[in-house]
């Protein structure tokens, strides 16, 4: 009967695989950069030659219990390549834009996983409305690496690991006879 040895085993050797993912503490603090870029082409994408967006409101906000709340805005300027929420704690945030004089050509908010020390950069491109607006890009599905998404995925890798060794286990007991029966 060593199956509920390898289940337990497999189970601790993969929690402890997937735990520095979250167990990184730092005492140092983040930044969160955002650039505005006039898409000029519609593909979603920063190019070289695209100016940047005046006027598009970014505000900053982070998540405290399922609920977002706004920290910080800024309204950027056509002469600033980026601006940066700065001394911010490790924490899930979200970074949203908007304008009435912008039509979006990528997506206007992001939600993101920001530990200590780091510096994410987020760009938005649009084009004002009195361009005349481009065909937009299909940017496909997006799902955030939150604290959430990854606890599932490390737990979904810790199962299918498991299931695999027990199956290969029950194979060479079963099928080959390589592990002998007591």
């Amino acid at each position: 009967m060593r199956w509920p040895l390898t289940f337990i085993l497999t189970l601790v050797l993969c929690s402890i695989a997937a735990s520095p993912i979250y167990a990184r503490q730092s005492a140092s603090t983040a930044s969160i950069c955002a650039v505005t870029f006039n898409d000029l082409n519609g593909n979603a994408v920063r190019d070289p030659g695209e100016s940047t967006l005046a006027n598009v409101n970014v505000s900053l906000m982070i998540t405290l219990n399922g609920t977002n709340v706004i920290i910080n805005n800024h309204v950027s300027d056509a002469k600033e390549a980026q601006y940066c929420f700065s001394n911010l704690v490790a924490g899930t945030y979200t970074l949203a834009f908007s304008s009435p004089l912008i039509n979006p050509t990528t997506l206007d908010s992001f939600n993101f996983l920001v530990n200590g020390g780091e510096t994410v950069i987020r760009e938005f491109g649009g084009v004002p409305k009195d361009q005349a607006a481009p065909q937009a890009a299909n940017t496909g599905l997006v799902i955030p690496l939150t604290r959430p998404v990854r606890i599932g995925l490390a737990i979904g890798g810790a199962l299918l690991v498991m299931l695999l060794t027990i199956g290969v286990g029950l194979i060479l007991r079963g099928v080959y006879g390589i592990i002998a029966r007591r």
